[in-house]
């Protein structure tokens, strides 16, 4: 009998453990903003995305290509660079990158003050999510982002805390010199977006302090 009480009391003090562990998460996931955590929405924490040099981070399978439009050989677009999630060794966990967010929310991060020229391809359910924006003045990402044209043109844009722009390179050329021009997009509602073969670049105008936005291919 004896053997039996001690066997139901090892099992309790083991499962407790796990609660006490289970209580320990919930907690640390409890400190983490509502945007931020809708940034990853979709992904569990214990899945994979690669966090790039230049900042933000991308999730998908298959590779992820860059290109630089001043960069062209023999006429045509040579990828500068290329990420693989299934193959490349500095990934980390969505939970990982939640808690680097979290913890630099508060400090200013200014972005790109000029019209990038650098353009990612995403394929068929990859996404790009942004670190946070600060800055005055018209604030643009790193990257112009395209669809892999075996998926159509269409790209889906969020952005969170503040609202911000979607346009071409000629677009965010033109709102740079004073003449506003691209599709609005409002926080938190996601908005489908296509200029053909053209990339396509977000922008925001004096952002709040945190902004991100989110761009994929579903």
């Amino acid at each position: 009998m004896n053997k039996i009480w001690k066997s139901i009391l090892s099992l309790l003090l083991f499962l407790l453990a796990f609660t006490q562990i289970d209580l320990i998460n919930a907690k640390e996931n409890e400190n983490i903003p509502r945007e931020i955590e809708m940034l990853f929405s979709g992904l569990d924490d214990n899945e994979s995305v690669i966090e790039l040099p230049n900042g933000g981070y991308i999730y998908g399978n298959g590779e992820v290509k860059i290109f630089d439009y001043l960069d062209y050989i023999e006429g045509k677009l040579v990828p500068i660079e290329t990420y693989d999630l299934n193959k490349d060794i500095n990934k980390i966990t969505v939970e990982d990158a939640k808690q680097q967010l979290y913890i630099a929310k508060d400090i200013p991060m200014t972005r790109g003050s000029s019209v990038p020229t650098q353009v990612m391809q995403l394929s068929a359910g990859q996404i790009y999510i942004s670190k946070a924006f600060s800055g005055s003045g018209w604030r643009f990402s790193g990257y112009q982002f395209v669809a892999d044209p075996n998926t159509g043109y269409y790209l889906k844009w969020t952005t969170y805390i503040d609202d911000g722009r979607v346009g071409s390179a000629s677009y965010a050329n033109d709102t740079l010199r004073g003449q506003t021009h691209g599709i609005e997009i409002y926080k938190g509602q996601p908005k489908y977006i296509s200029y053909g073969p053209n990339g396509q670049i977000y922008y925001t105008y004096n952002p709040i302090n945190g902004t991100y936005y989110r761009v994929e291919n579903n």
